[in-house]
């Protein structure tokens, strides 16, 4: 039982004052959401608050507007249904005229989708709407809902534009202070922590032109239960549209099963605007040559944000088109990229969120493809960030480019304080994640929570990508999709490795979270993740995959087989595994110590230092490219070439020749030594015309 207690009518309230909304509860559950009324319509929603607290300061906005027909309701948002009014009206005065009612009213058309599609417009993919009949659940609400589509779907997105002078808005309404607020009712087809479909929602401010200058966006639903996701924010000044999306990624299964029901948007006036308090410092998420991808959070979004920045000064460049993600009412997080940058400079940055603002920042964009660089490696971080913090002094000292992290980046992905203390609080020591972008595969830990991506700007779909850096190309990939659950990864996988961007690579790395092979487990029983065993493993042999990193088990690992090396870097924080569990063959390095591991590539080396706490080596290899390089040894002498082959040892390569760079002819096979000089010199009679040469792998 919910009983609103005050105000319940009769009350005269200043404009301007701070007024206290008090309830009673008998079984308090969940978040009661609180909202202003005239003549029984939603003028403004004022926010939500655990039910168990049982009041509400309501600061009353100075210019709210004068009447004495004002209500108050509150609805629990779990079981809307259970709600209480203002038994009678009561009044604001103070505040210079009377209120406008366009604000506060919901503004879409077809926000349930009762009449199907219309008045929306169909960007991408083949959504649908169905009712409780067609196998998808019931609606939310009345009877009819947003469906992703039937297979095949790929991603959907559906689009509607309100035009706020249309409506009844002002250019003064607008630019004097406005904001919006809008929720909408998602699911997918799973529960929550499974890899599945991803439905969201964002609205984008449009100026008169119908450039995007912010933007605003939901959760994902994460559930398969209907879960109410709002978001809210000041609209920039020159704002005279919103842009509507419900967006469903598509991730898993033939069909798209992104679900979204009773969308409502509304624009109020913007109360006092209050500079929020910067709580996770901005974070670098990016790999290009050209662009910076960083996030930071606040505490509130009663403000406009934006990033400074420049080669030299941060004076130079403003951006104003951030998105925010709204967590819930205390915590945004805000994106942000950077484009048109050039490769491998140096520029300055830094963010703010009203009058707020972060330090300035440095970082440098990812380098040219002959350009040595380093990473930083590590795995399972989880609850130690102060072990974290103990080896990164070491990182920093040898000048790593990036950071890798495969995975277990908090102890628990549904926790708002493990985001923060477990991996952004962490990764702002010395301002490492400031200065140098951090890139990662989720963990069972991390899960697959509607946190964990909110609290991420990765590429391609976020759970599996693939890029460039310098001259090798990197592949991360979700262990918490397992080919049963999501052959999609599998058949991007065999794609991604049979591209010539991979095979043209000096180095092959691939980084997923739950590894192959696991000799010490806390426990017992574990030996490795027998899928990845079965599916992935033949695939790194067969497309000559260079490297696998891992973590999971909570120790450091590194042997070969068939060619591939397998590394497990558990060491970042995590309460080591010392317990023997199997003895691998593969594995001739083993230590149980918190640690990182430095890669080094330069050329065609890739050099690979394992370190623990206070710089102790633990391990170190140096691996030769599987790319051949052929070169020519000095000028033709006594009518022959002396070409010259370099390759990794025991690797079999063919040279062939050509007249036109389209018929080649094999005419020498080189196998390089295991061990001593690791090129081969070949005489070649000159010919007559032009003459080609290639070298490739034997395989």
């Amino acid at each position: 039982d919910l009983r609103l207690v005050s105000p319940n009518g009769g009350e005269v309230f200043p404009a301007g004052t701070t007024q206290t909304v008090a309830w009673v509860v008998s079984d308090p559950s969940g978040w009661v959401q609180v909202e202003l009324l005239i003549s029984n319509l939603t003028y403004r929603s004022l926010g939500q608050v655990l039910m168990r607290q049982s009041n509400f300061a309501w600061a009353i906005d100075p210019k709210l507007g004068d009447t004495n027909n004002y209500h108050i309701r509150i609805a629990s948002l779990d079981f809307p249904v259970i709600q209480d009014v203002s038994d009678a009206a009561f009044a604001v005065t103070g505040s210079g005229g009377p209120p406008n009612l366009i604000f506060g009213q919901p503004l879409q058309r077809n926000g349930g989708f009762e009449s199907g599609l219309t008045d929306w417009q169909v960007i991408a993919g083949r959504p649908t709407t169905f009712t409780s009949v067609d196998g998808e659940g019931a609606s939310y609400a009345g009877s009819r809902f947003l469906h992703g589509g039937r297979s095949p779907a790929g991603d959907m997105i559906v689009r509607q534009d309100i035009d706020l002078l249309a409506a009844g808005f002002t250019a003064d309404d607008l630019d004097a202070g406005a904001a919006m607020d809008a929720e909408a009712w998602l699911r997918n087809a799973y529960g929550t922590w499974t890899f599945d479909d991803q439905a969201f929602f964002r609205v984008g401010c449009l100026d008169s032109q119908d450039r995007e200058s912010a933007s605003f966006r939901s959760l994902i639903a994460g559930n398969s239960a209907w879960t109410r996701r709002p978001v809210s924010g000041v609209l920039p000044p020159g704002i005279r549209k919103l842009r509507v999306e419900i967006v469903g990624r598509h991730r898993r299964d033939a069909d798209n099963d992104s679900m979204a029901d009773e969308v409502v948007i509304r624009v109020q006036r913007a109360p006092v605007l209050v500079s929020p308090q910067i709580t996770k410092l901005p974070m670098l998420q990016d790999y290009r040559q050209n662009a910076m991808t960083l996030l930071w959070e606040t505490d509130g979004n009663l403000a406009s944000h934006a990033v400074d920045w420049g080669r030299t000064n941060i004076t130079e460049h403003t951006l104003a088109q951030v998105e925010t993600e709204q967590i819930d009412t205390a915590h945004f997080v805000h994106r942000a990229t950077l484009t048109g940058l050039s490769p491998e400079t140096r520029y300055v940055y830094r963010v703010r969120s009203g009058a707020t603002q972060s330090a300035t920042y440095s970082f440098r964009t990812a380098p040219l493809r002959d350009t040595p660089f380093a990473v930083a490696w590590w795995a399972d971080s989880q609850v130690g960030p102060g072990v974290l913090q103990q080896l990164i002094p070491s990182m920093l000292a040898r000048g790593v480019d990036w950071m890798g992290v495969s995975g277990d980046l908090a102890s628990n992905g549904g926790s708002l304080y493990d985001w923060h203390n477990y991996w952004f609080r962490a990764l702002e020591y010395q301002n490492v994640a400031q200065t140098r972008p951090a890139l990662f595969s989720r963990g069972n830990h991390d899960g697959e929570h509607p946190y964990s991506y909110a609290y991420s700007a990765l590429p391609g779909n976020e759970a599996w990508f693939a890029f460039d850096y310098g001259n090798s190309r990197f592949i991360f990939l979700d262990t918490e999709a397992s080919t049963s659950a999501a052959p999609e990864q599998y058949a991007w996988l065999v794609n991604e490795l049979a591209r010539p961007e991979t095979q043209n690579a000096a180095f092959r790395v691939v980084s997923f979270h739950k590894l192959p092979y696991a000799n010490l487990w806390n426990g017992g029983g574990y030996t490795g993740e027998a899928w990845v065993r079965n599916d992935w493993v033949p695939l790194f042999q067969q497309y000559h995959v260079d490297l696998v990193i891992n973590g999971h088990a909570h120790n450091y690992n590194r042997g070969v087989t068939n060619g591939v090396i397998y590394t497990v870097v558990g060491g970042g924080g995590g309460e080591l595994d010392t317990e023997r569990v199997a003895y691998w063959p593969l594995f001739t390095v083993e230590h149980s110590l918190y640690h990182y591991a430095l890669m080094q590539i330069s050329g065609r080396t890739l050099a690979w230092t394992a370190l623990g706490i206070s710089d102790s080596l633990l391990d170190h290899f140096v691996l030769q490219s599987r790319i051949p390089e052929l070169t020519l040894r000095g000028a033709p002498a006594n009518g022959t070439l002396s070409l010259v082959l370099a390759g990794r040892p025991g690797t079999t390569y063919v040279l062939e020749s050509s007249p036109t760079l389209t018929d080649w002819t094999a005419f020498s096979t080189n196998t390089v030594p295991d061990t001593g000089v690791t090129t081969i010199i070949n005489s070649v009679p000159l010919g007559a015309g032009h003459q080609f040469f290639r070298a490739r792998t034997g395989w």
